[in-house]
């Protein structure tokens, strides 16, 4: 026998070592006392910080940095939590958050629950989060080998993961994928990791997330938004990219028959891409195989979302490639309606020269030109009109 560990309240064995086994945790992990407790940690004794080893028949705890030298004898003791303490604990997670973790090392040996969250605020954030939220990597370490729970959400559904994606700490969203933390975990609201990092153009965290197995059409509950769609609302082209390039799920999503990567409206990438003019991504999209004429619930298609919004170069690469220039929403509005009632002259212009009908109407009998003059845009009104008096006059003339 090596080493002989005792419970000190009982005297009863509580693990031995023999030679072999010694020397195979002296080569993996080392001959300190800390060592000692870490593979005390993976036998199931609890926290290395919880533990208390002396030499037998002395009172004094035996530091991490002592070196065993067998054959030794140790009695082992495993400490109860501190109780909660408003100041005591404010303390210990003002620690986490500005990463001193010299500190918090100290009050975990004390030792301090690495679960303490905040009981005075509102929203209960616990250590883990504070710290993983402000990218405080060897805090998170340690907190996790404290056994501070990597899913914990003290019932605000937030997970530390979702704020270490949310504020792009990669090597923070590693270490807690590594830990366990769940990729497809949702928050109160059915965003995950996934979400806030799309929506904040976090590539590699993204790039990470989705390798550890994250779900990139899990929509949120609130809105039945696609992570994907975050990201082309956003116009993160290299996120979009990532995606089509080499997660065939999302392929699949963006090319399937419900709607290419659609939410429960019918709004796809593709929509939000034109309606924010974002030339490339909507150059990526029609690239994948995207139809220009994939319409929402209500009918809007690509081409009436940049016309609304006026963007013309977008405009001119959805006529290009075969957009339907006269269709019509649920309510009768061609992409014309859409341009002349946000005052576009020049997309009205181009949408008028390749023959958009200046005459159409609305299903409430309102032509472009009547919601031009209804918002005051006295330009459209007369380009429209002068282009409906040159019409009847090439009709006369056939």
């Amino acid at each position: 026998m090596a080493l002989r560990l005792l419970w000190a309240a009982s005297g009863e064995n509580a693990v031995v070592f023999s030679d072999e086994e010694f020397q195979a945790l002296v080569q993996e992990r080392g001959n300190t006392i800390k060592a000692l407790k870490l593979e005390l940690m993976s036998r199931g004794f609890g926290s290395r910080f919880r533990l208390r080893l002396l030499r037998a028949g002395e009172h004094l705890e035996l530091s991490d940095d002592v070196v065993i030298v067998p054959p030794l004898v140790l009695k082992m003791v495993r400490l109860a939590f501190l109780p909660a303490d408003e100041e005591r604990d404010e303390e210990f997670l003002e620690a986490c958050a500005e990463g001193h973790l010299e500190e918090v090392e100290r009050r975990l040996h004390q030792p301090q629950d690495p679960n303490t969250a905040d009981a005075a605020a509102l929203e209960k954030y616990a250590a883990l989060h504070v710290a993983a939220s402000n990218g405080h990597l060897d805090v998170v370490r340690i907190l996790l080998e404290a056994g501070a729970s990597c899913d914990s959400d003290e019932g605000i559904r937030i997970t530390p993961l979702h704020w270490a994606a949310e504020m792009g700490h990669l090597e923070v969203v590693s270490l807690l994928l590594q830990a366990g933390a769940s990729s497809n975990a949702a928050d109160a609201h059915g965003r995950t990791a996934l979400c806030w990092a799309a929506d904040n153009g976090h590539l590699e965290v993204v790039r990470t997330l989705l390798e550890a197995g994250a779900s990139c059409d899990q929509a949120t509950t609130d809105n039945s938004e696609f992570p994907l769609l975050s990201a082309a609302a956003a116009g993160y082209l290299e996120i979009v990219r990532l995606w089509l390039r080499g997660h065939q799920a999302v392929v699949r999503l963006l090319l399937a028959a419900r709607g290419d990567g659609a939410d429960e409206t019918r709004e796809t990438p593709f929509h939000l891409a034109a309606l924010n003019g974002h030339m490339e991504l909507v150059h990526l999209l029609l690239e994948a195989g995207t139809s220009c004429n994939q319409a929402t619930s209500q009918g809007t298609t690509a081409l009436h979302c940049a016309a609304q919004n006026g963007h013309l170069e977008v405009v001119h690469v959805l006529l290009k490639a075969g957009a339907a220039y006269d269709h019509a929403t649920v309510g009768g509005w061609t992409a014309l309606h859409f341009a002349a009632w946000d005052g576009h002259l020049e997309v009205v212009r181009l949408l008028v020269e390749i023959g958009s009908a200046c005459d159409a109407t609305t299903h409430e009998g309102e032509t472009p030109a009547e919601l031009a003059a209804k918002e005051g845009f006295q330009d459209v009104v007369l380009f429209l009109q002068n282009a409906a008096k040159m019409l009847r006059r090439e009709h006369v003339a056939d």
